[in-house]
């Protein structure tokens, strides 16, 4: 009768690994005998080999390899064993030479003070896995921004990590709710405008989160409405050329509004009113001087062109062409009188360049504002 046993020896794993719970490995082994292997049992201990209760397959053909999915049993003792059987009954076993580790994938969630995450604290999962998180601010709080493993994702209120293969972090942070601060900056009021010419509307604009949008508004009833909308959902830039509109107005008055993301709103509008003016009122009609600065002349223009304005007082000015890009062609600077002031441009650059045909702007830079008006210049 045959009474000798399949020698038998487990190759892996062998101790010393770390194996993910969820992750697949291959449990290999050797196993010999004189009549023959029949049959290999697989199995795992959790108490480093005082058992093997947990059974990983039966009845296995001798391959020397099965692929192991490895449980949700964390464990830093765990062991495999495997018995190989031959048609007499007889057994041979072999198990892993020492320990090794099954852990699982760590989530580590945060949240600072003004909010919840959902599920805080660190979450084990096995490989493949996914989770969800949801970011809850506290009443009277916003969410201002979300870290995903150390990078911004923005102010997100859900996050979800899936097909999880490495630890990751999540931190949520807060803040107040509080409305932006908004100071209008120009038109102040008392100012005398052209109609139609472009003029800058300048604000400043801040908030404990961020500003998200601004909407620039005017009315000719006033200082309370009803306002037209000159533009919005504009950046927070602090700036914005405005075409005034062609119907003149003894009293008009801007009105800048900024919004966070939260949706709270704050405004200032222009301390007084504004005038617009038509082109023949505007430069030298008779009455105290104000500033402006009127419609160039001829307009569009082939050869030179006629820039006048008038000042309020006598005071330091900077009169400039500029183009589409920005950039600054020509230039004229000094100190002046109150009262009208006429200048030619030749079409040229400071160096005596041609400008070349386009559209360009013409700014009166001085104490008390800025104005601007379109000018283009034909070949």
């Amino acid at each position: 009768p045959d009474v000798t046993p399949p020698a038998v020896a487990l190759t892996s794993p062998d101790g010393g690994e770390t194996w993910k719970a969820g992750s697949s490995h291959a449990i290999t082994w050797t196993a010999t005998d004189a009549v023959g292997v029949t049959g290999v049992t697989l199995a795992y201990s959790t108490d480093g080999g005082a058992s093997f209760p947990n059974t990983i397959a039966t009845g296995l053909a001798n391959s020397g390899s099965y692929a192991w999915t490895v449980p949700v049993a964390s464990t830093a003792a765990a062991k495999v064993r495997v018995i190989a059987q031959d048609a007499a009954g007889n057994a041979g076993r072999d198990s892993s030479t020492a320990v090794f580790t099954i852990d699982q994938w760590q989530i580590v969630a945060t949240a600072g003070t003004g909010g919840d995450i959902s599920p805080a604290g660190t979450t084990l999962l096995a490989q493949g896995a996914s989770q969800g998180y949801a970011i809850t601010p506290w009443a009277g709080h916003v969410v201002t921004d979300g870290l995903v493993d150390g990078a911004s994702v923005g102010a997100v209120t859900s996050h979800t990590f899936t097909n999880v293969s490495a630890d990751h972090t999540i931190a949520a942070s807060f803040a107040d709710v509080a409305a932006p601060t908004v100071v209008l900056t120009s038109p102040r009021g008392g100012e005398s405008w052209e109609a139609g010419s472009v003029q800058s509307v300048t604000w400043s604009a801040s908030d404990n989160v961020a500003v998200d949008s601004v909407t620039v508004e005017y009315s000719v009833t006033s200082a309370g409405g009803p306002w037209l909308t000159v533009a919005r959902g504009l950046e927070n830039t602090g700036t914005l050329d405005w075409t005034l509109p062609s119907a003149t107005a003894d009293s008009a008055w801007v009105r800048v509004l900024a919004y966070d993301a939260a949706g709270n709103v704050g405004s200032d509008v222009s301390a007084s009113a504004l005038s617009i003016v038509s082109s023949s009122t505007a430069v030298g009609d008779g009455g105290p001087a104000t500033l402006a600065l009127a419609r160039p002349m001829p307009n569009p223009s082939r050869g030179a062109t006629l820039l006048r304005f008038s000042l309020p007082q006598a005071g330091h000015t900077r009169l400039e062409i500029v183009d589409v890009s920005g950039r600054i062609l020509w230039h004229e600077k000094g100190d002046r009188e109150a009262g009208v002031h006429s200048l030619r441009w030749d079409g040229g650059t400071q160096r005596g360049e041609p400008g070349g045909a386009g559209l360009y702007f013409v700014r009166l830079t001085t104490p008390w504002g800025t104005r601007t008006q379109r000018l283009v210049r034909l070949q």
